[in-house]
């Protein structure tokens, strides 16, 4: 379904946060939550599978906006893609979606077609001047938050640690 609704926005810079939130959440989130929670089922513990499943759909949403993140510019060997190929794509982000609130005439430009090769250091540059980054990162570390507090059922274990330490990599992996 994720994959779905991502096509259907693709290139549509109108999309809001609200539907980009969906897209994310029936995509990488999705994914992300089902593996979190398979222990759960499989033991047929259904309220700790729940608890997973939460915990796994907001770590999934922050993978996510770091992933997103590290298009405009961080470890792209960590991504396998190159830096900018989302913007050349014109596929809205949550850095985008902050870049747009924040830098004036961004989106319109983006309306007449995808950027040139060129015009990509640019239009990446505007997206970190203006703080876009840094507030998607805290968006992510929000939801990773949000996510480790579904943990609290868990007795303190290596294995309760490790799902800690993996959800924070995966939003402090940009540094």
């Amino acid at each position: 379904e994720g994959e779905v609704l991502q096509l259907i926005h693709a290139g549509d810079l109108s999309t809001t946060r609200a539907a980009w939130l969906e897209t994310v959440d029936k995509k990488s989130a999705a994914l992300i939550a089902w593996c979190a929670a398979a222990g759960g089922w499989v033991s047929e513990q259904e309220p700790l599978a729940a608890y997973l499943e939460a915990f796994g759909r907001k770590v999934g949403v922050a993978f996510q906006v770091t992933d997103d993140v590290l298009d405009y510019g961080g470890d792209s060997g960590l991504t396998g893609k190159r830096i900018g190929a989302d913007l050349r794509e014109r596929k809205i982000t949550l850095p985008l979606l902050y870049a747009f609130d924040r830098v004036e005439g961004l989106r319109e430009r983006l309306e007449l077609g995808p950027p040139a090769a060129e015009e990509l250091p640019e239009l990446i540059g505007l997206v970190r001047d203006c703080g876009a980054l840094e507030s998607a990162l805290d968006d992510a570390r929000a939801w990773t938050e949000l996510g480790i507090e579904q943990l609290e059922v868990l007795d303190d274990s290596l294995y309760k640690e490790a799902l800690v330490r993996l959800a924070w990599y995966l939003v402090e992996r940009v540094r």
